[in-house]
């Protein structure tokens, strides 16, 4: 992250998650998006923007993205009870349209390249020797929204010319991501997270994305496949844990840890765990207050399974 721009990692993430919880909680209190939430994912959304970070930018429309489908899912979910006799608190919906689904394609498409425009600009606000005259001139669409300047090849050779010369660092991205919390003015040699190590190592201007195979390769050497195994394994068990609850804040986890998908893929297992324990930390806080309505509003939440018709 570019914690300089806003001077802090913490406020930083405070910016921009904090806005993106509140309208979580609004939205699933309301069980749709209406104007109050879209107002605070659009704030979200500019703060991101000013972070000249295109990941956060990512993060946050796939939460929103991924938050709304799952209402929608329960929404329809619920109707389809609601027709058997079971479940009567609300009035069946009609499942969305063809013409709708159309619209909100369309929608995406046209937000893709205004998205990159606008990072491109805001990037250029922040460092002045960039050009921001036609922009596109100067990065493609596909570069400047999958490129870096520490793809995962580069990176890959900084990281076995590391584990070469000094063996594997053992454990340190595990290291980092449980202290992460602890501010740096209390702990002057805190752990440093892979992507930190590798900028003092080889004296990089900015830090490179470290990607998931490398962080894991500088982690645990040979062991890094199978360790990628058991990770996917463990995602995969928490998903399949959360669908099985069915309750609001386990559609909160889902969200998140779908929205910071790009992050695992594109920094490491360490950055992922720390923005998905960090995003829903927040909303979970931002539930709090509307916790009494949910048992009213959307049934018990210990209804029976939306997805698998068990109960839980």
């Amino acid at each position: 992250v570019k914690a300089d721009v806003y001077g802090s990692f913490y406020f930083l993430y405070f910016a921009i998650y904090g806005p993106l919880a509140i309208g979580a909680a609004l939205c699933l209190r309301a069980r749709r998006l209406h104007v109050p939430s879209a107002l605070c994912f659009l704030l979200s959304i500019l703060m991101a923007l000013g972070a000249a970070q295109r990941r956060n930018i990512v993060v946050v429309v796939l939460f929103v993205i991924a938050l709304y489908i799952s209402i929608r899912a329960s929404g329809a979910a619920r109707a389809s009870s609601a027709a058997e006799g079971r479940l009567t608190t609300r009035r069946p919906r009609r499942s969305v349209s063809r013409i709708r689904m159309a619209c909100a394609g369309a929608v995406c498409l046209t937000l893709g390249p205004v998205l990159w425009w606008l990072r491109n600009y805001f990037t250029g606000m922040a460092d002045p020797l960039q050009e921001l005259v036609a922009p596109w001139q100067r990065k493609g669409f596909v570069e400047l929204f999958f490129g870096s300047a520490g793809a995962g090849f580069p990176t890959l050779l900084l990281i076995k010319e590391w584990v070469e010369s000094d063996g594997v660092q053992w454990g340190v991205s595990l290291l980092a991501t449980i202290f992460v919390f602890v501010p740096r003015e209390l702990w002057d040699n805190k752990p440093q997270g892979a992507e930190a190590l590798l900028q003092q190592r080889f004296s990089l201007v900015t830090m490179p994305s470290t990607f998931l195979i490398n962080e894991l390769y500088l982690n645990a050497g040979l062991f890094a496949l199978p360790l990628a195994t058991m990770v996917g394994r463990g995602l995969s068990g928490i998903h399949s844990w959360c669908v099985a609850r069915d309750t609001p804040r386990s559609r909160l986890v889902l969200a998140a840890m779908f929205a910071n998908s790009i992050t695992l893929f594109k920094n490491g297992l360490g950055p992922f765990a720390i923005n998905v324990v960090f995003l829903f930390g927040l909303c979970w806080l931002a539930t709090v207050p509307v916790d009494h309505t949910w048992s009213g509003r959307t049934g018990q939440l210990a209804a029976p399974n939306r997805w698998e018709g068990q109960s839980c």
